[in-house]
């Protein structure tokens, strides 16, 4: 039988004593989907149920906390994942949106020596306002901060938010169980890796942090049984390597990583998707990497342990143009892949040239073709206002990707902004790509990625305006969703192998994401503001009318 999991309201709402509670903020602007963008909600009214996005879950767990906590399990810590970001999906079912009082209801009931805190950089603010929370409920406490925003913010935040006392840089495997047993009252900050906090005369120091690679088929498997059963179909992220091989001038991952590259041996990691799956019954696993097949030996050897041992279990991955070949593709998909997404980003060459992608655009097609062929499906991932970026580049992008969906090279699309992530080239030295930032409130750092998580992007280039990025950014969502609908109109069902749900009693919560089409009515039937004149609203309900009824009699 698989591992039982516990509902979202057994984790957050039970009095436990912890030594280590680790948090993840929530992610969502606290609007209901029905108010978020008129466009992508239209897009997502055509590929909901016929396309899956199959690595960019939006009820996803957080992969990072339960590595920790897996870690510090082994250790011999008490040890909970207290996720802000499902209990606030779990409260839309009830048309609440999280508050503050949510987060205080939930932390009274959490005593532990050391809170942990993971912070993506648009919740970085909701981050620091739980710090204080616990530091007001908990005094005694110890709280830190890890993640990829803190790890290039880790000054701010601390001068910031005094609730904060340390702030983990990047990979945490070595130092998290240190960090327990110095909130124990055993050992001193300054002798461990990686760790930003203030001295004894309030000075905020660094110790260095041992960039060498972890060896992480050491590390024990993800703690997937404290995720809670509502974000069931349970998707685990197994990663094959971490980092990249790639230096894109935008990537906070690449440099979470210190632009590295460590593989694990293929037994290993086929040892964990077996061992998850009899744990967990799970039928479908994402392996995680940045860029598959970037060690093409170990991506192969992967392949083929999964063929010898017969698993049953499908997966999905990512990479980049120039990883995959006729045979490479053939032997995924016979190993139980079922869709690769592909970092495209642009369809202009110079946009590539501009941003450090070293991929070959040219390539695309023959590498979409091959995965068709093989009988999976293809992601591609696209981003708008990259350094260089002009009305051309940008609608030869929209161009290129209406193209390859018609052609039905292309099953789905990942559609975002630039951001100017701390940390990256692009964020640590804007000037030097053309680019201008026009708002630093990380609040306002959205990657227009997904629903309820969409904003006017907070750079500028020469050539256009962040109005012009969004506007594009509108379009590609509008001549995607365009093309999809033509496509699917002729197919019944989906192009795409989508996980079941497991069935557990509990409402699933991924349905919530979705615009309520009570709410939202027809795509884009949207009432005049109220604040327009009454000789404009006029106007507009007398195009609606003619638009409905016809101009007969007029």
């Amino acid at each position: 039988m698989p591992t039982a999991r516990r509902s979202i309201n057994e984790i957050m709402y039970g009095e436990d004593e912890l030594d280590v509670a680790l948090l993840q903020p929530p992610l969502f602007k606290p609007i209901f989907p029905e108010d978020q963008d008129p466009v992508f909600n239209q897009y997502l009214g055509v590929v909901t149920g016929h396309a899956a996005l199959m690595n960019d879950l939006g009820t996803e767990p957080n992969h990072g906390l339960l590595q920790l906590a897996a870690i510090l399990l082994a250790a011999g810590a008490k040890t909970d994942v207290f996720d802000f970001h499902v209990l606030d999906i779990a409260l839309r079912q009830r048309r609440q949106i999280i508050t503050e009082a949510d987060y205080r209801e939930v932390i009274a009931r959490k005593s532990a020596r050391l809170y942990g805190i993971s912070s993506k950089i648009v919740s970085a603010s909701r981050a620091m306002r739980i710090a204080e929370i616990i530091k007001e409920l908990h005094p005694g406490s110890r709280v830190v901060m890890g993640g990829v925003h803190p790890t290039f913010s880790a000054t701010q935040i601390l001068e910031k938010c005094h609730a904060v006392d340390a702030v983990m840089r990047g990979e945490a495997d070595h130092a998290i169980v240190p960090l327990w047993r110095w909130a124990t009252g055993g050992g001193e900050l300054a002798d461990i890796p990686g760790v930003t906090f203030r001295d004894h005369a309030g000075h905020v120091v660094s110790t260095e942090k041992d960039l060498a690679q972890i060896d992480l088929d050491e590390l024990p498997y993800a703690a997937y049984e404290l995720v809670a059963r509502e974000t069931d179909p349970l998707v685990p992220r197994i990663l094959t390597a971490r980092g990249c091989t790639l230096r894109c001038v935008f990537c906070a991952s690449a440099a979470l990583f210190g632009y590295k590259f460590n593989s694990r041996h293929a037994a290993r990691v086929v040892d964990q998707i077996e061992a998850t799956r009899n744990r967990f019954g799970v039928e479908f696993v994402c392996m995680g990497d940045l860029t598959f097949m970037a060690h093409k030996p170990t991506g192969v050897a992967i392949c083929q342990e999964l063929i010898q041992r017969d698993l049953g279990v499908r997966w999905s991955t990512q990479t980049t143009i120039g990883r995959i070949d006729p045979a490479s593709a053939r032997l995924m998909a016979d190993s139980g892949c079922v869709q690769i997404g592909f970092g495209v980003e642009s369809g202009s060459k110079l946009i590539i040239a501009n941003n450090n992608k070293n991929v070959h655009i040219g390539q695309a097609e023959e590498q979409f073709a091959a995965v068709k062929d093989a009988g999976m499906s293809v992601q591609t991932y696209w981003v708008f206002g990259l350094p260089g970026e002009t009305v051309a580049t940008a609608m030869r992008s929209i161009e290129l990707m209406r193209d390859w969906i018609a052609r039905e090279l292309v099953d789905a699309v990942h559609i975002t902004v630039a951001v100017p992530y701390p940390g990256t080239p692009l964020g640590e030295n804007p000037a030097a790509y053309g680019v201008r930032i026009v708002d630093r409130n990380f609040d306002n750092y959205w990657t227009s990625s997904a629903s309820l998580g969409i904003g006017l992007p907070v750079i500028e280039s020469r050539d256009l305006t962040r109005e012009h990025i969004y506007m594009f950014w509108q379009l590609a969502h509008a001549a995607a969703g365009d093309e999809f609908a033509k496509r699917f109109a002729k197919l019944e069902g989906s192009v795409h192998y989508i996980p079941r749900a497991t069935d557990t009693g509990d409402a699933p919560l991924a349905d919530v994401l979705l615009p309520d089409p009570q709410r939202l009515g027809r795509p884009l039937d949207l009432m005049p503001a109220e604040h327009l004149s009454r000789r404009t609203r006029v106007e507009i309900q007398r195009s609606r009318d003619q638009l409905r009824q016809g101009d007969a009699g007029q």
